[in-house]
């Protein structure tokens, strides 16, 4: 499998020990996620943009709903909206 285009990855948010937990910013105007010592738990939510159809993508996600798409023809096969928290 090849891609024609390198996705994007896109940091959404972050929480550390199950509390939401903002981004500071460096001097460069880079974004940086500061962790104390002994944090037992990180979890950040990122998203990858990649608008490559390759006859083996069968799902596409896109406003809300995850759609189901038939390989060979590239029609949509069902629509199901996702669950967003």
């Amino acid at each position: 499998m090849k891609y024609q285009n390198v996705p994007g990855i896109r940091i959404l948010e972050a929480s550390v020990n199950d509390s939401f937990t903002p981004f500071t910013h460096t001097a460069s105007g880079n974004n940086q996620l500061i962790v104390q010592p002994g944090t037992q738990n990180v979890t950040v939510d990122f998203a990858v943009i990649n608008y490559d159809l390759l006859s083996n993508n069968r799902y596409y996600y896109r406003d809300g709903y995850l759609y189901s798409v038939d390989p060979r023809t590239r029609l949509v096969e069902s629509v199901i909206q996702a669950l967003i928290r």
